[in-house]
């Protein structure tokens, strides 16, 4: 660079290098500048050092706290207590699930009954079909009926492998539940009413051997396969009577499910997979973390390599410390009903995820929609338990009760009839010789008893999404 460029570029400094020349000037501000930076630098690393200490012992201290709680804090934890293989039904569902029909791109006749009920419910084509399909399913159903016979059921997981731990059992699980509520329509249309309720249940039960499994994928299963029940159970509803004693030992089954501990316990071992990915950004660097969050591929961030490397760990100690004590508050407040946590409350969740930096964002779940769905699954278990007694109500009494409260008091059933998505009665109405009742959903709106669309783009807000069940005649 010629020395008149030099004095463009640095005009403060141009009279020093017309007096002192460029290199002697660039050796002279060496001279007298090194030790002030150098000075400067060592105070930055100190800082960093003490920072990183302090907000360590901070998250260290955050820890152990939920430690003492008893609640779990790594991967390790997650196993829980082993299982004696006498005691343990999931050896029976494995070998069940070896006998199970191969998955396949060709939907199946008892699928097709599941899926297009309103379709295809009145070809006797299918109703063949499907019943050749589970008469080859008979040992699955006996091993099922053996393992649900357990007092444990614990399926074999390496939690050790972190956000590599595998689950292939859930879906399995799913299909042993179409199986089951397929026979039980199988049952119903062939009039055997005791066997079709028998195998609600089981369906009922299988979701049951996941309810302590500490992760919101299991959560989210065990609402799937309790919502095929009740909707099987609905499908029983209009195909004959119900015995008395079957429905009252059904409707017992379904009042003993309670999905708030699950949930809750769901939660608290997703906290450990944030745990475990603020450690694997500290010991495996930004480039582990990226691959194992599902970053799209290419290098990470210049940020996410700074944030990950030794110079960052004060922020993602702070970022980690944040991430704690916001699940901390989701914990405690997932113990409430979906519909009492307001929008200020929601207003301040969103706030704080972003304020749990690039990990948290990452590895934090959508708590909202979770708190919903297990309250609408709770709805469906409570409104089962209330179809049952209207079917036994009204073959005993040729009609239909005017009013639920009506209908406990005939019956004595000790059932639940309050909607915990509106904290009142579920809505009940007399409809010609029939009824229909309903919960208002998620979205929290009386719709007036209609129900969400199939196919509803987002927001679902927009449509109505009120749970219904009931009976024409």
């Amino acid at each position: 660079m010629s020395r008149s460029r030099i004095e463009e570029a640095f005009p403060t400094l141009a009279p020093l290098f017309r007096k002192a020349g460029v290199g002697r000037g660039l050796r002279w501000i060496t001279r007298r500048a090194w030790k002030p930076v150098l000075a400067v630098l060592l105070l930055l690393f100190i800082a960093d050092g003490v920072a990183t200490l302090v907000t360590g012992r901070m998250v260290e201290a955050e820890i152990d706290k939920i430690r003492a709680r008893g609640e779990y804090v790594s991967y390790g934890d997650l196993a829980g207590q082993p299982v004696l293989d006498s005691e343990n039904g999931a050896l029976l569902y494995e070998r069940a699930f070896k006998l199970m029909p191969k998955p396949s791109e060709k939907i199946s006749a008892y699928e097709t009954l599941l899926f297009h009920w309103e379709k295809r419910k009145n070809d006797p084509t299918v109703w063949r079909q499907a019943q050749a399909e589970l008469d080859k399913c008979k040992g699955v159903f006996a091993l099922v009926e053996q393992a649900q016979r357990k007092p444990a059921c614990k399926f074999t997981t390496n939690w050790n492998d972190g956000p590599g731990a595998l689950f292939t059992y859930l879906a399995r699980l799913r299909q042993v539940s179409r199986l089951l509520s397929a026979q039980a329509l199988i049952e119903a249309h062939n009039g055997d009413m005791v066997a079709a309720l028998r195998y609600v249940k089981r369906a009922s039960v299988t979701s049951e051997t996941i309810k302590n499994d500490p992760t919101m994928i299991h959560c989210v299963v065990r609402d799937f396969l309790l919502n095929m029940a009740s909707w099987t159970l609905r499908q029983l509803a209009v195909m004959g009577k119900m015995p008395a004693g079957d429905a009252k030992e059904l409707s017992d089954y379904f009042g003993r499910i309670d999905l708030t501990p699950g949930f809750v316990n769901g939660l608290r071992g997703e906290r450990v997979w944030t745990i475990g990915a603020f450690d694997q950004a500290r010991t495996k660097g930004a480039e582990e973390f990226w691959y194992i969050a599902g970053g799209e591929p290419g290098c990470p961030s210049l940020w996410l390599r700074f944030y990950c490397s030794r110079l960052g760990r004060p922020w993602l100690y702070r970022d980690e410390l944040r991430a704690l004590r916001y699940w901390d508050r989701t914990i405690n407040i997932s113990k409430r009903d979906y519909r009492t946590i307001t929008p200020a409350e929601w207003k301040q969740f969103d706030k704080e995820i972003e304020e749990c930096g690039t990990i948290g964002s990452v590895v934090l779940p959508v708590f909202r929609r979770a708190r919903a769905a297990a309250d609408r699954s709770q709805a469906e278990v409570n409104g089962s338990r209330i179809l049952l007694a209207l079917q036994v109500y009204g073959d005993r009494n040729a009609s239909y009760p005017d009013t639920l409260g009506k209908l406990e008091a005939s019956l004595g059933w000790g059932l639940n009839l309050i909607d915990p998505l509106s904290g009142k009665e579920f809505i009940y109405k007399r409809q010609g010789d029939g009824f229909f009742f309903y919960s208002i959903g998620q979205n929290l709106k009386d719709d007036g008893g209609r129900e969400k669309p199939k196919r509803t783009p987002p927001p679902l807000d927009n449509y109505p999404d009120d749970i219904v069940w009931k009976m024409d005649r």
